[in-house]
């Protein structure tokens, strides 16, 4: 079985704050019955977003674009089984922001 542990280390970074989609921040959460990580973002207004994963060495290990609803989201990313252990960083950019976020996944 895995455990998925998040960290607490966030790094949010507006290039127009006064334009910026999602709300302050954003929370990775493990499904450890279907193995994935869901992402659960507020955004202030229906805005598409790109959602990447990355390992220790910055490649892409998955990423997506993902219509989200005004309000709050939760979409289900990269299943987990798939990936090696080791650190992870998610990344979610809208047009104005971009925000990320590390776990580490243990087998």
């Amino acid at each position: 079985m895995k455990t998925l542990f998040a960290i607490l280390l966030s790094t949010f970074i507006f290039t127009n704050s006064f334009a910026s989609t999602i709300d302050e921040g954003f929370k990775i959460a493990p499904n450890s019955k279907t193995a994935t990580i869901e992402v659960r973002v507020n955004v202030k207004k229906s805005t598409n977003v790109s959602i990447t994963i990355k390992n220790e060495n910055g490649e892409i290990v998955s990423t997506q674009t993902v219509l989200l609803a005004k309000g709050n989201n939760a979409v289900s990313i990269a299943d987990i089984s798939k990936l090696d252990e080791g650190t992870f960083t998610v990344s979610i950019a809208d047009e104005n922001t971009s925000m990320t976020s590390k776990f580490i996944n243990f087998k």
